[in-house]
This record gives structure tokens, sequence and C-alpha cells, in this order.
């Protein structure tokens, strides 16, 4: 009972503080630093607030259990309680445990006062009647039998009487006219002092003993002094002083409001930092509308410190914390913890890490930040950053010498990132990285090409005189101007005798769109270097500020960081802030206070850092590679700078932004603010300055001069991996793709056998039975379906010994649950790759089949990087339906269709986009194949029949992308596994089947998977015995030919076999699509010579599908046959034209698919569908015009007879009045 009781009363004395000081002390307890430095954060965020508990959070994360447990206390050889201490410690001070059983006290109590504890009920009475809460408590009758003790509870509310009517002795009462959160709060350090006896006395009272107050359960008294210890060298001076109670004791007040400055300074001392070398003001449109409001003032002030304070000695220490708040900090006057906050957090670089949850890196932070001095180079390093600072300003300054009316989007302004970057490789280097992976726009871009990536700077100046190495006889592609280009160089580091791999990649104009390729390139380096820590790649990723906050696909990309497929060890990310885009002023850019808050949505740090500040520019980058590798996390650079000039170097910036660019003309560049800093330090002398520059504009001038014979070789040297494929002008002979019968059954039987012990979904393990069943059966049966073909393609070619990675919204099992490549347990949360089967077989290469999140612009991005690193991988981007494939659209057209032609780097990326029509309305029907074909370049009306043995070899090779739409699952195995069984790469594209996954007519028999069969680009009617009497040749792509095959069917059946119209029509498949085949459709035409029409039949409307390429291409084949028969062109049978892709009502769809098989066996029928329509709406039109021109000349001689009629009557009124 006596435990209890004093239970009850540690919980009462909690309350009771948390009544008088929810927003003087604002932390649960002063000795975990996660709920100081949340408490803290809570001040600083407008979450502080006399009805605001932020123990109410805590308290929901207690267990209940945990709230009405009562500790054990084991008493001494004394007798007395040796745990009170102990057991107070475990409980903490205002513990969300305690807090939430007391808030549950209160809420039985206003329900029913009689179902709590009569100190509870009394309590609580008191402090709803208004009575000061420090004189609330009453103790229990059983707590008070000792005399002592009763004494002892007389005096302490004697004592808190007393000091509730004044400010007790050594505690700084917050002055009522201090700022900010302090407004309006009244002297509650004496209610906390009065709290601090009543609890002390009544803890004498509950145990007995006169103990002093001091002594009692520390770690529950509110106002529990810190001592400062009599070692430390400032002892004497805080005792002088009277910082915080005789003795020089600390009150916990005191604490609470150095926290809380401290804590201000490290969330939102960026706000107040130098890091904006224009010195703009923080209003619009110099900055955004957030961003200006609530001008922040951080001052002792605010926190409640005055004039007084500023010499008074303070201790900071907090159990578990970092910096200023680290255990062995020493005590410091508070003058000298105000001026090293502002040097540590306002001064050239502003931090952001406050958002960041794990309490791990916010220590770390703070151990590197909050230190003497956080960055001191030595003279020589600052040297070598001076160095670096010139060859980046004179580079810019030499090409605009020399070539003044030619664009370059240079780096002026921003000079310092090339002095950040090359901290950050000379780091990395240092710390066993072994390649880097750059991603960036093109500003600054040629500048980190030479000075960054050491490109040979004749070179670059011989592709300004327009000496590019494109249109070469091995490539003749169209190229790209030399700031989308990108280069790879092994730089040897003299200094760790290392080695490492550079890479800038190409890219377009369509800012951030690189970003996920840095990405999907970096993991497939980590795979290939065997690199699971993910610390040998290093990504990096170089931002415009207008970019970072406008693109989405910033945060599609940054998404990826954290997930387990696509995480890359973290990212470092580099913003060219140059406060402006393009002539967008930040108020209309972004609506956060920064252009970096994305980073935030990952908990992501953020250094803000002054680009005239060259040495904070390094320490922040260094600073970022430290934390990447040390934690694998993404982390954000903000070099916040200007643009000395126009968006590019003949553009006119003072059009829309003439206040600032009359600043900046009168601003002195980064590199002669750093050497007037360094010359007036001593570091090194004027002269050598002006010799160091000297010496690099001399060397820029003698590349220059070499750069007029410079020859260059084609653009792209292949990586060692890729050397052994072939450039366009070596044809590649096509390659037989088939696999023996006995490696397909034993693949088979592994990937399509369920292991012992998991239990698969019952309709799972029905489809694994059959496709085992296919390949273990006769191999001339059709029973194959696309699910085993595909999962067969991807097992041989990993047996094979490539490397496999398939990407999609729903891959695993796939859309249409076709795949089922992984299986989840019914009875366990369990997993099973099929592909794990094959194992124990010692394969060189894995494959990985991945979920992804829910984007496509970045999802198809990262895919075409990852396939960028090496030719034996097999990368594949799945879309959920193939018309969401139009969100990556910007990744295919910039990328997928133009990679080559622009920067001669072959890509085999696959793109299975699921496409067919069954009335399902007009999203998901299509996968919007015209648009792919319109990317297509192979002509539409050159046939070189000389060269189609040669062409059969090479015509894919001549040509950019690959089309195809497969109708047999045989087909698909075979694409899948020619794609890398050649000696070049080329993207494809693939219309992959949705109804014809389950069609029975659409199953392949084994034998078509087995040696000796490849890829058929053109299937023709095989069940044609006589083509002699064939009349119309339909040809058709997709699933539209089993319409069509089982219309013929049903057409025979029913006609019989005399003049049988059915008999009458062949049907072919063209496969694929694009490069088109010439030769095999031209064989097919020439086999029925009684032809009288050509058919191109599709499911699409008119105005979509294959129709507008593959009619030129038809016409091209029969006037390349001489128009047999007199047939000029094809007819179009399909849909007619749409705004949208299909409609929504299912009976419509069915509607327009009988007229469109009733139009293709129509014999008689030479109009393209729909056509008559329009043809009889030509005709009522006229009628219709003539019927109106008529009906207009019987009412015009109707109104003429009718004023005929008027007149006569007229004239006969006038004659008798006449007579």
């Amino acid at each position: 009972m006596c435990a209890a009781a004093a239970k009850a009363l540690q919980l009462q004395q909690r309350c009771l503080f948390l009544s008088n000081s929810s927003r003087v002390l604002t932390f649960p307890r002063l000795s975990t630093a996660s709920s100081v430095a949340a408490a803290a954060d809570r001040s600083h965020s407008g979450l502080l607030h006399p009805s605001f508990c932020p123990y109410k959070q805590q308290a929901r994360q207690a267990s209940t259990t945990q709230a009405t447990s009562v500790p054990n206390q084991s008493k001494g050889s004394n007798g007395g309680s040796s745990s009170s201490s102990t057991s107070a410690a475990a409980d903490g001070f205002l513990s969300g445990t305690a807090t939430s059983y007391a808030e549950q006290m209160l809420v039985a109590w206003r329900r029913d006062p009689s179902s709590v504890h009569s100190s509870w009920a009394s309590y609580f009475t008191n402090l709803e009647s208004g009575l000061n809460p420090a004189l609330c408590f009453t103790p229990p009758p059983t707590l008070l039998q000792q005399p002592a003790a009763a004494a002892a509870a007389a005096a302490a509310a004697a004592a808190a009487a007393a000091a509730a009517g004044k400010t007790a002795a050594g505690l700084h009462q917050v002055p009522g006219a201090t700022a900010g959160a302090m407004a309006g709060v009244p002297d509650r350090a004496a209610t906390a002092a009065a709290a601090a006896a009543a609890a002390s006395a009544a803890a004498v009272a509950v145990q007995g003993t006169a103990t002093p107050a001091s002594a009692s359960m520390p770690a529950i008294t509110p106002a529990q002094p810190i001592s400062i210890s009599s070692n430390d060298p400032l002892t004497a001076a805080a005792t002088a002083t009277g910082v915080a109670g005789t003795g020089g004791h600390q009150s916990v007040h005191d604490t609470s409001r150095l926290i809380q400055m401290i804590r201000g300074y490290q969330t939102r001392g960026h706000e107040i930092a130098n890091i904006n070398p224009l010195g703009l003001p923080r209003k619009p449109p110099y900055c955004s509308l957030r961003a200006a409001q609530r001008p922040l003032q951080l001052t002792p002030e605010q926190y409640g410190f005055t004039a007084a304070d500023m010499d008074r000695v303070y201790d900071t220490r907090v159990p578990g914390m970092q910096g200023f708040l680290s255990p062995d900090s020493p005590p410091r006057r508070l003058r000298e913890l105000v001026e090293r906050l502002q040097q540590t957090y306002c001064s050239s670089m502003g931090v952001e890490y406050m958002h960041i949850a794990d309490p791990s890196v916010c220590n770390f932070i703070r151990q590197k930040l909050e230190t003497e001095r956080p960055y001191a180079y030595s003279s020589d390093s600052r040297r070598k950053i001076l160095a670096r600072l010139a060859r980046a300003q004179l580079f810019e300054n030499f090409c605009a010498a020399k070539f003044a009316t030619t664009r370059r989007f240079g780096l002026d302004g921003c000079e310092s990132l090339i002095v950040g970057m090359k901290a950050i490789t000379k780091r990395a280097v240092a710390t066993s990285v072994e390649s880097v992976v750059i991603g960036m726009a093109h500003r600054g871009r040629l500048n980190v090409l030479v000075n960054v990536l050491h490109k040979p700077m004749q070179q670059l100046l011989s592709e300004f005189q327009g000496v590019s190495g494109f249109g070469s006889s091995q490539w003749g592609n169209t190229g790209d101007v030399k700031y989308h280009l990108g280069v790879e160089y092994d730089l040897f580091d003299r200094d760790s005798q290392r080695s490492l791999h550079l890479a800038v990649l190409p890219n377009p104009s369509h800012l951030e769109a690189v970003d996920p390729l840095v990405l999907g390139l970096a993991r497939a380096q980590q795979y290939f270097r065997k690199d699971k820590e993910r610390g040998l790649v290093l990504p990096i990723i170089i931002h415009g500020d207008a970019s970072l906050a406008g693109q989405g696909v910033v945060y599609e990309s940054l998404q990826m960081c954290a997930l387990p497929s696509y995480t890359v060890g973290g990212c470092v990310h580099l913003v060219v802030n140059n406060q402006i885009g393009f002539t967008t002023n930040p108020v209309d850019a972004g609506s956060g206070k920064y252009c970096t808050d994305i980073a935030k949505a990952v908990e992501a740090p953020i250094l803000h850092v002054n680009a005239d500040d060259p040495e904070a520019v390094t320490f922040a980058c260094e600073l970022a590679l430290e934390y990447r590798q040390k934690f694998k996390h993404d982390v954000f650079v903000d070099i916040v700078g200007y643009r000395r000039f126009g968006h590019n170097e003949l553009d006119m910036p003072k059009f829309t932004q003439p206040l600032t660019y009359t600043l900046i003309a009168r601003k002195k560049p980064s590199l002669e603010i750093y050497a007037e800093k360094l010359v007036q330090e001593e570091v090194l002398s004027a002269e050598e300055v002006s010799n160091m520059k000297a010496d690099i504009w001399e060397f820029y001038n003698k590349e220059y001069e070499s750069s007029k014979t410079f020859v260059p070789a084609h653009q792209y040297q292949y990586a060692p991996q890729w050397k052994h494929l072939v450039t366009p002008d070596h044809p590649s002979p096509p390659r037989v793709t088939g696999v023996r019968l006995s490696a397909l059954r034993e693949l088979g039987r592994r990937i399509f056998t369920i292991p012992e012990g998991f239990v698969p979904h019952a309709t799972i393990a029905k489809i694994k039975k059959q496709r085992l069943a296919a390949v273990e059966g006769n191999e001339d049966e059709k029973t194959l379906d696309f699910g085993a073909a595909e999962n067969l393609a991807y097992a041989s070619l990993l047996s094979d010994g490539f490397h496999i990675r398939l990407a999609g919204q729903d891959a695993q099992r796939g859309t249409f649950s076709h795949r089922h490549a992984v299986l989840h347990d019914q009875a366990v949360e369990a997993q099973y790759c099929i592909f794990d089967s094959l194992k124990d077989l010692n394969l060189p290469h894995t494959i990985t089949i991945c979920n992804s999140l829910l984007s496509e612009y970045a999802a198809m991005g990262y895919e075409f990087g990852y396939s960028m690193e090496h030719p034996d991988t097999l990368t594949i981007w799945e879309a959920q339906f193939g018309d969401f494939s139009n969100g990556a659209q910007i990744i295919t057209d910039q990328f997928v269709a133009s990679a080559e032609v622009k920067w001669n780097r072959q890509n085999g990326l696959v793109l299975l986009l699921p496409h067919g029509y069954d009335g399902q309305g007009p999203e998901h029907s299509s996968g919007r194949i015209e648009r792919f074909l319109q990317l297509c370049d192979d002509r539409e009306d050159v046939i070189h029949e000389e060269n189609w043995e040669l062409s059969r070899s090479s015509v894919i090779q001549q040509h950019n992308i690959q089309v195809v739409v497969p109708t047999v699952p045989s087909n698909t195995f075979h694409v899948l596994r020619r794609q890398v069984h050649r000696a070049f790469r080329k993207p494809l594209v693939v219309f992959s089947p949705k109804r014809m996954l389950r069609l029975r007519q659409a199953m392949s028999p084994l034998r078509d998977i087995m040696e000796g069969t490849r890829f058929k680009r053109y299937i023709p009617d095989d069940s044609i015995t006589d083509p002699s009497k064939i009349e119309r040749l339909i040809l058709c792509c997709g699933q539209i030919y089993y319409d069509l095959h089982a219309e013929r069917d049903r057409i025979r059946s029913e006609y019989g076999t005399s003049d049988n119209p059915g008999n009458k029509v062949a049907l072919a498949r063209v496969e694929q699509l694009s490069p088109f085949p010439f030769d095999l459709a031209i064989r097919d035409l020439q086999i029925y010579p009684n032809l009288r029409t050509v058919v191109w039949a599709q499911e699409e409307p008119m105005n979509q599908g294959a129709w507008s390429y593959t009619s030129k291409r038809i016409e091209s084949c029969l006037r390349h046959l001489g128009c047999p028969n007199r047939i000029e062109r094809p007819i179009y049978v399909g849909r007619d034209v749409s705004a949208t892709t299909a409609v929504g009502d299912k009976g419509l769809h069915d509607k327009e698919l009988a007229q469109l098989l009733q139009d293709a066996f129509n014999l008689d029928c030479t109009d393209n569908s729909y056509l008559a329509k329009y043809l009889s709406r030509r005709v009522q039109a006229e009628q219709r015009q003539q019927q109106q021109k008529q009906h207009r000349i019987q009412q015009q001689q109707l109104m003429q007879q009718e004023q005929h009629q008027e007149e006569q009557r007229l004239q006969q009124v006038k004659e008798p009045h006449n007579n």
C-alpha cells in the first residue's frame, strides 16, 4: 500500500508540474536526448501552446501495462529504501507512462469522482477550483502516521505557499516583455520551485526519513538542480555569479531555455545564415511567399535571457547527445555559447537536419558541425582550393574571349561547384570509391567535363569550332550539341595511388530527365562490382534550383532511395542555385522556403552554402560524401550563387530582372573575393595569385592552338565490357535462338515445380502443373502459353550466362496473372522466386524480378540507365497497362528512340506494353502503337531487293528501335532471347498480349522453341492449300488475328464448299512492325496469283494503330511487284477515326467488332471502312442542300405570288374610287 501510494504521489507531482510548465519546460525528461530534442523542436514549430501537451503523444506510445505497474523496491541493510532513486530513474521525469496514467485518472475522476483514490479526487478538486497547483496536493491520511512525516508535509505546504508568491532565489524570472513564445506566460519558475519543494517534502513523508530535498528522487523532482562539478574550470565563476541558485547550481528552467535556444539555432539557424552572395532581401520576388513569412530573430532575449545573463556560465550537458549538448561539453558563458551557435549555424553555411528522425544521424551532423572549428584547412589545402576556383572561372573567361557568340551555358557566378566536386572526388577515391556516376544539365557542364573529369581541353575547344566526330562511316549519326554530350574517363589519384572511374551521362535539354538514369546505372555497376554494401559506386546528381522544385521526376527518383530493388546506397545531390529559372523569379518557381524542401520527404540532410565561400563549399561537399558513405542515404548540398549572364550568353537578363543584374554587374567574382582573403591572411602573395592565373590562361591558350588541328575518334569509345559488340558498319549475322529439348525440359522442371512444404494458391498450383506438363509432354502439341514461354526464356538466358532485370508495377505476378515468377505461401508469410531453383547450377549471374513504385517516368528511366552498364544484361520495364507508358514519354523520345543517333550509345532496353481491345473503355485498351511507330526511322518507300539476304542480318542494326506484336508464345520466347544473342544492342518495344494469354488457340508447341528455330517476323497463312483461289489477303497484327480467324471458320462452316468466301481469304500476321519485313511480305504477295485486294485489318481506330505506318509500306511492296492485278494500295478495315482509343460501352464495342469482321470478309468492298458512311453523308448533305435550294425557290415563288395578288387587290380597290 505504501509503495502504491508513493507511486500515486509521484504521478500527481508530475501532473502538477505539467500544469505549471507546459511552455517553460517542453520536454518529458532531461535524461532522454530524443525527448529533449523533440520537445525543443516543437517550440520552434509553433506547437508549444498552453493547450498543447507533448506528453500526450509520448503517452500514446507507452504500454498500458507499464502505465499501471509499480516498480519493485528492495530495502537495504539500514532498513531504508535503497532503490527509490533507481525506480524513479526507470520511470523517468514526466515520462509518457506516468502522464498517461495521470491522464487516465483525470478522465476517470471527471466521469465519477468516487472511482479514483481520495488523494487523486482531492487534487483534481482543488485544481479545478482554481487553487494554485502547488497547493492542490493533500497527502492521504495513511501516509501521515508519523509525526515527522506530518511535520514534513506541513513544511512542504508552507514552503510551496511562500515560493508561489515570489521568485525563488537563484532562479531567473522570465521577463514579461520577452518576445516570441514566452510572451504572456506567468512566472512559472516560482511555481516550479514550489512544486519541487512540495514534491521533496512529500517524498520525505512517504519514505519516513529526513532526506534532503536535493537528494531525494532526482529523476522525478521537477526543479532538481544540475550541479556543476567542482573539477570544471568555470565552477568558481559559476558559483560567484550565482547563475542558477546557491552553490553553483543551475535550475531546470535555465537548462530548458538553454536547450531550446540551442535547438532554435539547430532548427532554424539556416534561415538567417549568410548563404546568399547577392544579399537579396527576403521578400518576393527574390524568394518564395513562404520564405518571406515570419522573419526570424534568433536572440537570447527571445528565450528569456537578459544582458545580465550574457557573462554567466551555464552547463548544457545532456546524456546521449553530441555537440553543444554533449556530456563532454564544458560549461560556457552565455555570450560564448551564442557566438558559437551563430558561427556554426548562421555563417556561410546553413544546415537543415532537424527534420530527420534518426538520432544517430542528427548526432553525427552535430558532431561534425558543433566543434571549435568545423573546417580549418591548411595553407596548402587553401592554395589548392584557390587553384581549382581559378581554373573554373578562367575557363569561362577563356571560352567567352575565344567564342563570344557561342552558347556554352557557363558556370559564371557558381564556379565553386568545381571546387566542391573536386573535393568529393578526391575524398571519394580515398574512401575506396571505384566509380562515380554523374548526371547534370547543361549549366556548367563544359566546366565539369574539363576541370573534374579532365576531358582533353583541345577536344572540347575543337567542338566549339565544329569538329565533333559525328557523321563518320562507323556511325553516321546526327550527334548533339557539346553541352549535352557525356564522357567517361579513368583518373589516377596520386595521393591515394588509386584509380577512379568517372562518367557524366549524356542528357537532353529536358531538365532532370537524367536523374533516374544515374541511379539505374549506379545500381547496375554495383551489381557487376558485387558491391553489396554500396560503397564502391557513388552517384552524383547536379540539379538546377528551378528544375529541382518544379520537375516531378525529381520526387519520383527520390522515392527510390530506400526501396530494396532500387536503392543505390544514397546519392549526393548538388544544387547549382543561381536563384533564377531562365526568366522566372523564385517567387514563381516554388512554394517551399527552399528549392531543396523536397529532400525532407526522404529525411535527407540539406547543406545550404554560400558560393562565394569556396572553403565552406569544400567542407559541405566533404561532409555530404562522408554522410553518404556512412549512412548510405541521400544528401543535398545547395550551393547558393547567381547567374552572371543570361540563360545563355547571348540572352539579355535585364529585360526581366533589371535590379538583380545591376547588382550582379557590380559584384566581384568569387575568385577575386577568395584571392583577396588569402592574400590578406598571408597564405600567399598577390604576385603568386597573379602567376597562378597567368599559368592557367597560358595552358588554356596552348590547348586552343592544339585544338585547331585536333582529329577526334568516333564520339563514344566503348567501355571494356562493350568492346565485343560491333558498330553499324559491321553487319551482324542473325543467330538461332532455339534451345535443346533436353535443356528446355530440365529448366522447365526446375522453375515449374513448387518446392515441398511451400503452400501456393490453388489456382497457381494448377497453372504450374499445366506448364510442367507442357514441357514434359509431346513437343508437337500446342500446350505452351505465353507465361510459360516467357519464363523459359529467362531461365535459358540465365543458363547462357546473362543477367536479367525485370521491373514493373506488378511484374512479379504480372498485371494479368500470367507470369507468377514470385509465389506467396498461403499459410505463412513467405515468398519463393521460381528462378531460385537454378541456384545450384552455379550460374554466373542472377535475375531480379521486382515490383516497382507507382511511377513511369523515373521507373523507365531507371531501367534505361541500368541497361547502359553491361551489354550482357537483359533489362525489361513492363507497364501495368500499355497506355501508362505515356507517363514516360520523355524517356521514350529522348533516350529510348534517339540515344544511339545522338550520342552513339547502344542500349538494349525492352519495353513490355500490354495492348488489346476487350470492350473495357478508353483506358488500358491501347498501348499507342502509332506513337512508337512514328519514332521508327525505317523508310516507307525504299526496298533494296538486291540486299535482302544481307538485310536479314543487318536491317535492324541499321535502324533505331524494334517494334513487335507477338501473337504466339514461341515468338515471345525468341524475341527476348534474340535481344541479347546478337552482336549489337537495340531497344525493343513489345506490345504484349492480354486476352491471348489464356486463349487456347494462341498456344505454341514446344517444338517451336527448340533448336533450329528463331523469331518469325512475318507469319503467312499455312492453312491455304490452293493459293490460286485466294482473292483477298488480310494482313494484321495482334489479337485481332484470332477474331478474324474465328470469323473465317464461321463463314466456312456456314457456306459449305462451293464458292465459299471464307476459302477466298488468306490471313497473315506481321509480327515485327518495325523494321518492316519487306522481303517476307513481298514473298507472300507473290504466292497468290489471283489477288484482287490486299487489306490491312486492325482493332484500333483509323487514326491510331499501325495503319498509318503499314499502309505506305504495303503500297511500296505492291509497287515493287508492279501493282499485280492493278492493286495499287491496301484497303483499311477497322474502326472509324476517334479522338480517344476505344468506346466505353461493351455493346457498342461488340457492334464495332462485328462491323469490322463484316468489312474484312466482304470481297466486293474496295473502300476503306466507314468511307461509304462519309460518302453517303456527302450525298445526303448534297440532297439536303438541293432540297433547301428548292424550298427557297418555292418560298420565293410563293412570296412573288402573294405580292402579285396583293397588288391586284390594291388595284381593284383603287378602280371603284376613281370611278
